[in-house]
């Protein structure tokens, strides 16, 4: 199993979900332990900030992009599939959001881009693997940190 750290930094360019002409956007990612993690929600906003971190395995990774919404279901913005050791040098990626249907664009808009920071897991310390490790704290103040922190 390889680990790795993903740092959801932002989004640009979201669809509009709303009928006010925004979203509520939030990313569900799919951590090691094959549970699914949220993101924080920014509310009316279609260039959301969140730079969160999460523990993941891959090689692969798909992470949902989706617009909170308190009555109905949430609505699905997108996709960002992350081929995690090519994107795994520390740098901030800009990776475009694909509809259910893998297409980029829904009649002629894009959907959207999702910027992330991947790091291997091969440089995280042993405690980061334990179950029930706080991920944040471990990543307080070492290399890999600074790895993510620097490219914001």
């Amino acid at each position: 199993m390889s680990l790795y750290t993903l740092k959801v930094v932002r989004a640009s360019k979201l669809r509009a979900m709303d009928a006010n002409g925004f979203s509520d956007p939030f990313v569900e990612v799919p951590t090691f332990k094959g549970k699914n993690k949220c993101t924080k929600v920014v509310q009316r906003n279609l260039n959301p900030v969140w730079n969160e971190v999460f523990l993941v395995k891959g090689p692969l990774v798909q992470c949902g992009v989706y617009d909170e919404d308190l009555v109905l279901e949430n609505d699905l913005i997108g996709y960002a599939n992350l081929d995690l050791p090519s994107l795994a040098d520390g740098k901030e990626h800009d990776i475009r959001l694909v509809g259910p249907d893998s297409k980029r664009t829904i009649d002629g808009k894009l959907i959207g881009h999702l910027f992330v920071v991947v790091v291997s897991g091969d440089a995280l310390p042993a405690e980061a693997k334990k179950e029930g490790s706080v991920l944040g704290s471990i990543l307080g103040g070492g290399a890999i940190s600074a790895a993510l922190s620097s490219r914001n």
